[in-house]
């Protein structure tokens, strides 16, 4: 026993030692851990195997199982309340033997149902031990107890380890803290995919405008200048909308010209949850955004419909578990209630149902799929104008080792066909970690689905990491090989200002409304190099022709130009 506990002893005083490297001196007489040194892992035997090794973990996913949490590697729960402000700080060491290396999700979350995330990472290992660090400053507070760290892992078969695992909460404290430094294969700034985003962005994504301009006498006036300049664009770029746009301060007016001058597309929250639709204060905002938008010509998409789970429907629903005749007719009246009283607002799309490979609990009470067919008919029944997706997580995140997450999508976009389904676009989440995957890839995920020639959409992006300059080197880069695949329509940021963002760390926009280095290449992208903004002159026989982003325009005349003729291309509208 003896032996023992001075082995034990000297784990830990390894693992401390191991932290204080990571750690900046004058942080470490505040670090004060939050759980053991001790991760274990749960799930099914015939899924896993696992062994504790002097300071961690080892583990085999056997086989790549129906949800990413199947297997888990955990903490305990927390020992000590965590307090608004407090800064968390989580080190560990972690890799893979797995040929092509591995993949984990880990997110700290609530200890009991619902597990909601307060913060989360992603990370691809290679076979070379790699330090990871993550920062959280707590917004809420958190008793003791109430929050466990796990990892998800079983998106794949794959072999893992994790060591030296440790997670303090600092306090108060203001300094810098190590963070790991991110990359992704195609960063480079001569990267050959480069070459072949602006070979299609110009192919797809801009046409010729021709104008023929002539005197009041209808002849060619040559040498005459005119003003092309951009007010939209054909392609939807879009944030999800938050309380601020109703805000009536400063914080709300800037919120308000923020979303005017870098979006055309706004998402909606219109879940029908205790917290949601059925709120009434909840419910009187979800009216009034979308209010706003259509008075402001901003494009609006409706998220969500129906959630397939209990965890985001009313809890009077429960009721009804045992009862699927008493369930759909319940389903129905609200639907029918939800469409009617929004139709009004003229949205371009809705999500109908999110997170099926997750959620399963209405399959479970009605017997089989066939609920979602009945959902999509449902809601085409009622208003046969907006464009009907399905959206999904995990597609394209985690380095893009998302084979079974994608198998499994693309059976239920088929499945929703063969039933006759009126799906109409296909919506992929984007909530991004440590683990980017690469341009490349990203064309390899949506040439698989474009086969169903539906229009594809990144509907929820973010990206919470520390390290700023691939943060904005990303966003950049996704951004840019989205844009440049003929499949997509359009690409939605899941929130932009750092005060009410589900994912901070993400902001475009801080809290005093600077923008921040991501905040600055979405713009430098959507509103300068793929905008066109420019002077055209006629040639002598009054012709002038120019390549440009499809879209609005605003065509300017002047001098004694009477009348302009324009050749107008698809996509592309005009003002006078």
């Amino acid at each position: 026993m003896k032996i023992r506990l001075v082995a034990c002893m000297a784990a830990l005083a390894a693992l401390v030692v191991r932290l204080s490297a990571q750690l900046p001196v004058e942080a470490q007489p505040s670090a004060t851990p939050l759980f053991g040194p001790t991760l274990t892992v749960g799930g099914i035997d015939a899924d896993k195997w696992s062994e504790a090794t002097s300071d961690g973990v080892r583990l085999q996913v056997k086989r790549a199982c129906e949800t990413p949490y199947s297997v888990q590697v955990q903490t305990d729960n927390s020992h000590l309340a965590v307090h608004i402000g407090d800064v968390l700080f989580v080190s560990f060491e972690s890799r893979s033997t797995s040929a092509g290396g591995g993949t984990w999700s880990m997110y700290a979350q609530h200890s009991s149902s619902p597990y909601f995330s307060y913060f989360g990472a992603q990370g691809a290992p290679g076979e070379k031990w790699s330090r990871f660090n993550v920062k959280w400053v707590a917004d809420k507070e958190l008793p003791a107890g109430s929050m466990g760290i796990t990892f998800h892992v079983s998106s794949r078969a794959q072999e893992l380890e994790f060591r030296g695992f440790q997670a303090v909460d600092l306090g108060h404290y203001a300094g810098p803290l190590p963070f790991t430094p991110i990359t992704y294969v195609g960063r480079e700034p001569n990267a050959a995919w480069r070459k072949e985003a602006d070979r299609r962005i110009d192919l797809f994504r801009k046409t010729n405008l021709t104008v023929h301009i002539v005197d009041s006498n209808g002849k060619p006036v040559p040498g005459a200048k005119v003003h092309i300049r951009q007010l939209q664009h054909d392609y939807e770029f879009g944030s999800f909308t938050e309380q601020p746009l109703v805000w009536q301060n400063d914080d709300g007016n800037h919120y308000r010209d923020w979303f005017l001058k870098a979006y055309n597309k706004a998402t909606t929250p219109m879940y029908w949850a205790d917290w949601g639709w059925e709120n009434p204060e909840e419910y009187a905002r979800y009216m009034q955004y979308p209010q706003w938008f259509k008075a402001h010509g901003i494009r609006i998409k409706a998220h969500v419909l129906i959630y397939p789970g209990w965890l985001y429907m009313p809890t009077r629903l429960r009721q009804f578990e045992k009862d699927p005749q008493a369930l759909w007719k319940a389903m129905e009246k609200h639907i029918r209630e939800k469409l009617t009283a929004t139709k009004p607002f003229g949205f371009v799309s809705w999500d109908v149902t999110n997170e099926t490979r997750d959620l399963k609990d209405l399959p479970k009470v009605f017997g089989s799929e066939e609920i979602y067919p009945r959902l999509f008919k449902l809601a085409h029944e009622i208003d046969p104008k907006p464009t009907l997706f399905l959206n999904e997580n995990t597609i394209l995140t985690n380095g893009g080792k998302t084979e079974p997450q994608q198998a499994e999508f693309e059976r239920m976009i088929q499945y929703l066909l063969d039933h006759g389904a009126p799906i109409q676009g296909i919506g992929m989440q984007g909530h991004f970690g440590d683990a980017l995957t690469p341009p490349t890839e990203i064309w390899n995920i949506v040439d698989r689905f474009a086969k169903f020639k539906l229009p594809i959409q990144v509907t929820e992006f973010d990206l919470p990491i520390q390290d700023e300059q691939a943060q904005a080197d990303y966003t950049r880069d996704l951004l840019t090989a989205w844009f440049a695949h003929p499949a997509t329509t359009g690409f939605t940021m899941w929130g932009f200002w750092e005060r009410t963002m589900w994912q901070p760390q993400s902001r475009l926009v801080d809290k005093n409304w600077n923008v921040r280095p991501n905040g600055q290449a979405w713009l430098d992208l959507v509103k300068k190099r793929w905008w066109t903004d420019t002077t055209i002159t006629t040639d002598s026989n009054g012709v002038a022709a120019a390549r440009v982003f499809k879209g609005d325009y605003e065509i300017g005349q002047g001098g004694t130009i009477r009348k302009i003729n324009i050749v107008l291309p698809t996509n592309v509208n005009f003002k006078r």
